[in-house]
């Protein structure tokens, strides 16, 4: 059996689902869980819902506030192309290829990484089948 994949939509309304389960306001849910699901059709899963289970128990009394703000603190400027190399990739090129086939594939999840997702949803009380993980 290879590894599972989730459509994109559909693991974003998981998580969202769950972030405001933890508390946090519809808005700042959807806000976080397009960014988890983002970092994973970047190929960037160290960034993505693998962080949910650690998300969901700081919002839950860990110390981060579900209702908090988030505010700009500093801008970055983009990075020079390097010189000399047969492929250089503009910034941000490898990441938007690996979404373009996250958004057809469907994003893969590690088996730790589901099992994470799946029973955070469970202890708060998601009905986890009505989101069809399995394809």
């Amino acid at each position: 059996m290879g590894t599972p994949r989730i459509e994109a939509g559909r693991l974003r309304d998981l998580v969202q689902a769950v972030f405001a389960r933890c508390g946090m306001e519809d808005a700042a849910a959807a806000l976080l869980a397009d960014s988890l699901v983002e970092a994973d059709l970047g190929g960037v899963h160290s960034h993505g819902v693998l962080r949910i289970p650690e998300y969901a128990e700081k919002l839950q009394g860990g110390g981060v506030d579900p209702r908090g703000r988030p505010r700009l603190v500093r801008q970055l400027r983009a990075c020079r192309l390097a010189p000399g190399f047969e492929r250089v990739y503009a910034p941000g090129e490898k990441e938007h290829l690996n979404r373009q086939a996250y958004l057809r594939e469907g994003i893969p999840l590690t088996a730790p990484t589901l099992e994470g997702l799946i029973q955070t949803a469970r202890e708060l009380g998601l009905d986890i089948e009505a989101y069809r993980l399995n394809q």
